[in-house]
Parts: C-alpha cells; sequence; structure tokens
C-alpha cells in the first residue's frame, strides 16, 4: 500500500480548500465508519473540526482580491473624470466665441464637481451620476457636442456602470470581521491530513485489513486528480519560460514533501 505521491505545497489556497473537501467527499462516498478505528477517527474529526475555519479564511483571501477589484474599478471612473477635465481645458485659450463660451460653461461645471474622484465610494457614484446627468441636460449638451467631448461622458459612464455591479454584488456578500491566519490554518489542516494518510498506510501495510486498502483508494483518488492538474500546470509553466514569459502565480509554500 502507497499513497499517490504529491506535493501539497505547489496548490494554490483556493485548491488547497478544494483538495480537503474531495478527501472528505470521496472518503464518505466508500461507505466506511470513521469509528472503525478510533485513531482514524480521531484525526478524520479533527480534519472536520479545522475545515470550516479553513473555508472561512479562503473566503477572506477572495474577498480581499475583491476589494482590489473594486479599488481598480474605481481608479478606472476617476481617470474618466480627469479625462473630461482635460478634454475641456484644451479650450480655455480658444480664440472661437462659440468655443470659449462652451469652454467657460463647462469649466463652471465641473468646478463645482471638484474633487469628485477623491469622494467615498458611495459619495462619487451618486456624484457621477449627477455630473452626467447635468452633461447631457439641454443647458450643457449643446457645449458638450461642440467640443467633441461626448465619447469623454460615454466612457465616464460605462466605467460607473462597470463599479456600480462590481460593487453592489460585492455589497451583497457577508464579509467576517474576524482576521484569519491562512498560511497557519493551511499548514495545520494538511499536517493532520498526513499524518491520517501515514497512518493509513503504515496500519494497513500491517494487517491487510479491507477499511484501509478502501480507505486508501478513496485518499488517492484526490491526490492523483491534483496531482495531475499540476503536472499540466508546470508543463505549462516550462513550456511559456523556454519562450520567454512567466507564469507569475505565486505558490504559497507550506509542508514540502507532504
Amino acid at each position: 500500500m502507497k499513497k499517490y505521491p504529491i506535493n501539497l505545497s505547489h496548490l494554490r489556497y483556493t485548491e488547497s480548500g478544494q483538495f480537503v473537501h474531495r478527501f472528505v467527499s470521496d472518503f464518505k462516498g466508500t461507505g466506511l465508519d470513521a469509528k472503525t478505528d478510533p485513531n482514524f477517527e480521531k484525526l478524520y474529526q479533527a480534519i472536520l473540526q479545522q475545515q470550516p475555519t479553513y473555508d472561512d479564511a479562503l473566503g477572506q483571501i477572495t474577498a480581499k482580491a475583491e476589494t482590489q477589484y473594486i479599488a481598480d474599478s474605481d481608479l478606472v471612473r476617476d481617470r474618466k473624470i480627469i479625462t473630461i477635465r482635460r478634454a475641456v481645458s484644451v479650450f480655455e485659450y480658444t480664440d472661437d466665441p462659440a468655443e470659449k463660451l462652451a469652454y467657460i460653461s463647462l469649466n463652471i461645471l465641473m468646478n463645482t464637481y471638484s474633487g469628485l474622484e477623491k469622494d467615498n465610494y458611495e459619495s462619487e457614484t451618486l456624484g457621477i451620476d449627477n455630473l452626467i446627468k447635468d452633461l447631457r441636460s439641454n443647458a450643457y449638451a449643446p457645449f458638450v457636442t461642440l467640443l467633441g467631448i461626448e465619447k469623454h461622458v460615454a466612457n465616464l459612464e460605462t466605467a460607473a456602470t462597470k463599479f456600480k455591479t462590481i460593487f453592489d454584488a460585492r455589497s451583497n456578500k457577508t464579509v467576517s470581521t474576524v482576521v484569519y491566519n491562512a498560511k497557519k490554518l493551511r499548514k495545520n489542516i494538511f499536517d493532520t491530513y498526513t499524518q491520517l494518510v501515514d497512518y493509513v498506510v503504515s496500519t494497513g501495510n500491517i494487517n491487510g485489513d479491507a477499511f484501509y486498502v478502501t480507505a486508501l483508494t478513496a485518499i488517492n483518488n484526490g491526490r492523483k486528480y491534483y496531482a495531475d492538474l499540476l503536472a499540466k500546470r508546470e508543463s505549462t509553466a516550462d513550456d511559456k519560460k523556454e519562450n520567454g514569459e512567466e507564469d507569475g502565480t505565486p505558490t504559497p509554500p507550506i509542508n514540502p514533501g507532504v
């Protein structure tokens, strides 16, 4: 009896959570009773107890990524506002009377929204909606058309709509205020998992009982699946390196050689 080889340290965080779920699911699928062996049950229950907290930690990592995505989307709309300001300012020294009037009018309007791109997310969202409404009103739309900046207004609206979609989806999720040490939690749960796997292998090799044979089969199902996934990824990464490309996917180290 042998465990299928896999370097768990190469699993990404989200994959590590899926790996644990796969093990639990595969073991349950065997119909085996963990209580058959008190030592096995102790380690198995330890994994089940750690699993919810580790899942929460992984959820927090995802939430942080979403927060950065929101910040990036906000930066895009900020730049669209700045683009409109700059487009208007181009006409500051125009000699054309109509363009001069348009510049003065739009510049006054933009000044009323001074600092808009520095407001908090909610305030900026409302301000942008009002700014777009003003720019497309009867009072200012002719000036926008005359100076040819409608495309910049449209770009701002597109960026604003995208931000709303992302922000609203994020706001609808409940994010825990608890701060988890995901790296430590990952190490702990994999340490327990490794103890369980090694126990199954060693005990099964001693007495050859069907419980351990079946349990190891379930264990190896998940190990092979993720080992194949890692092999495919590493092969792709090697190909990229040969072509002068970088994978760019960091892999946090945990317990090598598990």
